[in-house]
């Protein structure tokens, strides 16, 4: 009995124990490649999170340019549209809330217009206060780049009467030269970024992974590093602060070699990327970035400790079929967890670079992408397409009457009731204040305009409350473009425009109704 016992005993041990051995091993190896892979996703999400402010914040940078073009802040009567210009510049970074200084510098780098904000609260600086920059290198180079160039200075700390601001202050500054009309050189814009907003973006985008996320220069000095006395170690009185040499060795020798990589080096797996944006910014719907000038480039680095990445083998005491069954049960839920975070993270990205966040519609430059696209799409198979261009009659006076929260509230309820008539193949979108369009494929003339009659007539019972007394009802005028009966082979910008004439014949003609050709 005891022999035939440990004749079947030992084998089914030694089966157990190897199966269980080979899938821990196996489970071991699949988690340590899905780290990895994640950890080279959160650098390359982060490196775009990046690459998106810098385009935003150069976009800001051109705008102010073009406001002091049009209207000419250095003029013979710049007094008065200094002070408009002022106001402006004061509402600006009171909506952006990530500038700490506005300025404009004339030619010869003496402030002209100087906001500086305070706990949140921006103020114009007056005049005797205001100071010559033109020695500073951020002017120097602004002023000799082309017209049309945002140059973004290195990433450093505020400083003070040659003394590093305290506390500390990371700050950007985009910088762009501003000509007149005639081409001469009217000055440079300035916008002070606050470097902490981006360092904190980096780092929630970070703790979607499994580590810790860091950033360093060009010349391998913390930006965001291990410790915050470890940052900033190339800034004056910062000296005693960290290099990356100084911890991981190895690693910065890699990282001097090569742009990017993946390497484990002793107890860490690191990822890193070297990003350095040297294109030209050539304005709001460009899908380039902005110069970066060329001394400057940063690395975005992920670090995972190995420990994070090993199987807790005391596990294996728990009788088979329980540990097998858990121990795939735990695996499909981090798996699935794992890319449920960053499905999200790449959606909430997504609807923010896509959507308008007040009535969940497409934004103007997303709507003009899908258009471009549906437009041909329909011009090669010749399909029938027609547009929608229509506002809100008398929105302002909504605005004045009852004020900008009911004036949102409008908005809210109109893109709501679109998105309830429009199909899964069109194309609504928020494409001005209160301008809205929608693009409908597969669509021609007759069925457009019976969309637009069903949807000036759905507005017209739309009801927002004010009190428990008063409504506000609204109407809208719709313009009708279909591309199969009237404009074959053309480009998006002419259907837009016809529609935007047509959306004004129909407000002429008395408001709350559709035109069409």
């Amino acid at each position: 009995m005891h022999r035939d016992f440990l004749l079947h005993f030992i084998p089914l041990v030694v089966i157990s124990v190897v199966t269980v051995i080979v899938g821990l091993e196996a489970q071991k190896y699949l988690r340590t490649e899905r780290i990895k892979i994640r950890a080279v996703n959160v650098v390359a999400q982060q490196q775009r999170v990046i690459q998106t402010d810098l385009a935003a914040h150069a976009s800001d940078a051109l705008l102010v340019g073009d406001i002091i073009r049009s209207g000419q802040v250095v003029a013979s009567d710049r007094h008065s549209r200094q002070r408009l210009f002022e106001r402006f510049l004061v509402s600006l970074s009171r909506v952006k809330q990530v500038y700490d200084q506005v300025r404009f510098l004339d030619a010869t780098g003496r402030e002209v217009v100087r906001i500086n904000v305070e706990q949140g609260r921006p103020y114009a600086v007056e005049q005797q206060y205001l100071q010559n920059k033109g020695t500073r290198p951020y002017f120097i180079k602004a002023l000799q780049a082309a017209s049309g160039d945002v140059i973004i200075s290195r990433f450093d700390l505020n400083m003070e009467h040659g003394r590093v601001e305290r506390p500390l202050k990371p700050v950007l500054r985009f910088s762009t030269p501003v000509d007149d009309h005639d081409g001469h050189r009217l000055g440079v814009v300035v916008l002070n970024y606050c470097g902490e907003k981006l360092i904190e973006t980096i780092k929630r985008v970070g703790e979607s992974g499994d580590g810790d996320s860091y950033l360093i220069n060009s010349n391998g000095f913390w930006l965001i590093g291990p410790t915050l006395e470890e940052e900033w170690g190339f800034m004056p009185g910062r000296e005693h602060s960290g290099h990356i040499r100084e911890r991981f060795p190895e690693l910065w020798e890699l990282i001097r070699q090569q742009d990017h990589g993946q390497v484990v080096l002793g107890d860490n797996l690191f990822t890193f990327t070297t990003m350095t944006p040297t294109r030209h910014f050539q304005g709001q719907n460009s899908a380039v970035y902005p110069h970066l000038e060329e001394t400057e480039s940063w690395v975005l680095i992920s670090r995972v400790p190995m420990d994070v990445m090993s199987i807790e083998y005391f596990l294996i005491g728990v009788p088979l079929g329980v540990l097998t069954f858990i121990g795939l049960g735990i695996v499909a839920w981090l798996w699935s967890s794992a890319r449920y975070r960053e499905h999200l993270a790449t959606a909430r990205l997504m609807v923010m670079a896509t959507r308008d966040g007040l009535t969940n519609l497409y934004n103007r430059t997303h709507f003009v992408h899908c258009a471009d696209r549906e437009i041909q799409r329909a011009i090669r198979y010749k399909r029938p397409l027609a547009l929608l261009l229509f506002d809100i009659d008398h929105f302002k006076k909504i605005n004045d009457t009852y004020g900008h929260d009911r004036g949102d509230e409008v908005l809210r309820m109109l893109g709501r009731h679109l998105l309830a008539i429009c199909r899964e193949q069109d194309v609504p979108g928020r494409v001005g204040g209160e301008e809205f369009a929608v693009l409908l494929p597969e669509t021609d003339h007759e069925q457009a305009m019976a969309v637009a009659e069903r949807l000036r007539q759905a507005v017209e019972k739309i009801e927002v409350s004010v009190d428990e007394k008063t409504m506000i009802r609204f109407t809208i005028s719709v313009g009708v473009v279909s591309l199969d009966r009237e404009l074959p082979d053309r480009d998006f910008q002419t259907l837009f425009n016809l529609a935007d004439s047509r959306m004004y014949q129909a407000k002429k003609g008395g408001r709350n109704r559709v035109v069409a050709g």
